[in-house]
C-alpha cells in the first residue's frame, strides 16, 4: 500500500536520492550532482516555510521523493526534487493528490531529461510545456563586443525596459515577466540592444559564484549581430563577477539560430529538458 510521509531529517531520505540525482533516467531538475548539494536542497526543503518535502513509500520501502517551493501570490509550484524508482502512475498520482490537497487552484511545474521514462505519466496527468536543449559553458576568454549599442537594466531605467520584457515573458509563459523580475533585479544581469533609444533585443540571466544561467534572450526579429553581441555581453560580465564560470542555458529545440549562436560561444548540449505543467484541474479529469 503506498503512503505519503513528511521528510524531517535529511538521513531519511539522502541515500535514496544521490544515485538517482547521478542517473538521467531517475534524475528531475535542477540538476545536482554534489551529495553536498543534494543534502542543502532536502534540508531547506524541511525548514523554508514556503517548501515542503515528501515521501511515498510502498510498504516500508522508500519509492519516491518529492520536494518543492510555492509562490502564492502566483499560485505557482515547482518540483527541485522529483524521483520516482517504481509503480510510477500510482505514485505520481498520489503524490499530485497530496499537493493538489493543499492548493488546489495553483500549477505546477515538473522538470526532468528527456531519458526519464517518468515523461509518459508526466504527460498523462499534464501537458509538455517545454521541451529544450541544456546547454553549459565552463570556460570563456573575454570576448570583443560592440558596446555602443548595449545598455544595462538597472533600477533607475527599468520603467523603459518594462514593456519590452513582458512582451515576451507573457508570450513564453514566465515565471520571471517585468513584476517578478523588478523586485528581484539584484540577483540578475538584464542587458539590451538599442537603436535610437529604441529596444530591439534584450538577455537576462541568474548571477552566481559558481553557477550562472541565462533565462531568455529576446529579439523583434532575429539578427545574429544583436545575438552575439547580447550574449557576448553577458558572457563578459559573468567572467568578471563570478568566481566560477559554470554557465546554464536552456534553448527550444526548434530555436537553431539560437542554437548555433550558443555553440558559436563554446555552449554545449549536456541533454535534452522537458518540462511539465501540472494542474487540479486536468487532475479532476484524470485521477478517477
Amino acid at each position: 500500500m503506498l503512503q505519503v510521509k513528511w521528510i524531517h531529517h535529511a538521513e531519511e531520505c539522502l541515500g535514496f536520492c544521490f544515485p538517482l540525482c547521478l542517473d538521467p533516467t531517475y534524475a528531475s531538475y535542477p540538476r545536482m550532482n554534489a551529495i553536498n548539494h543534494i543534502r542543502r536542497e532536502i534540508e531547506s526543503s524541511i525548514a523554508d516555510s514556503n517548501k515542503e518535502i515528501i515521501a511515498v513509500y510502498d510498504e516500508e520501502q522508500i519509492c519516491a521523493v518529492i520536494a518543492y517551493f510555492w509562490e502564492d501570490s502566483e499560485k505557482y509550484i515547482q518540483t527541485t526534487l522529483f524521483l520516482v524508482t517504481h509503480n510510477q502512475f500510482d505514485v505520481v498520482k498520489l503524490a499530485m493528490e497530496y499537493v493538489f490537497d493543499a492548493r488546489e487552484d495553483y500549477r505546477l511545474l515538473i522538470g526532468i531529461p528527456s531519458e526519464n521514462p517518468l515523461s509518459k505519466t508526466l504527460e498523462y496527468f499534464g501537458r509538455k510545456i517545454e521541451d529544450s536543449y541544456h546547454m553549459i559553458l565552463d570556460n570563456l576568454p573575454l570576448l570583443p563586443t560592440n558596446s555602443l549599442y548595449i545598455e544595462e537594466v538597472t533600477k533607475t531605467n527599468f520603467d523603459d525596459y518594462d514593456e519590452f520584457h513582458n512582451r515576451f515573458a507573457k508570450q513564453y509563459e514566465l515565471y520571471w515577466d517585468s513584476k517578478n523580475l523588478r523586485n528581484k533585479l539584484s540577483s540578475f544581469g538584464v542587458f539590451t540592444y538599442q537603436q535610437d533609444s529604441k529596444v530591439l533585443g534584450s538577455i537576462f540571466y541568474k548571477k552566481g559564484d559558481t553557477i550562472q544561467e541565462i533565462y531568455g534572450l529576446f529579439m523583434v526579429c532575429w539578427n545574429d549581430d544583436i545575438g552575439r553581441n547580447l550574449l557576448t555581453a553577458v558572457l563578459n560580465q559573468i567572467k568578471q563577477e563570478s568566481l566560477k564560470v559554470h554557465v546554464l542555458y536552456f534553448i527550444d529545440k526548434d530555436s537553431e539560430k539560437e542554437l548555433l549562436l550558443a555553440k558559436d560561444h563554446g555552449f554545449f548540449i549536456q541533454e535534452n529538458y522537458l518540462c511539465y505543467e501540472v494542474t487540479n484541474q486536468i487532475g479532476e479529469k484524470r485521477w478517477i
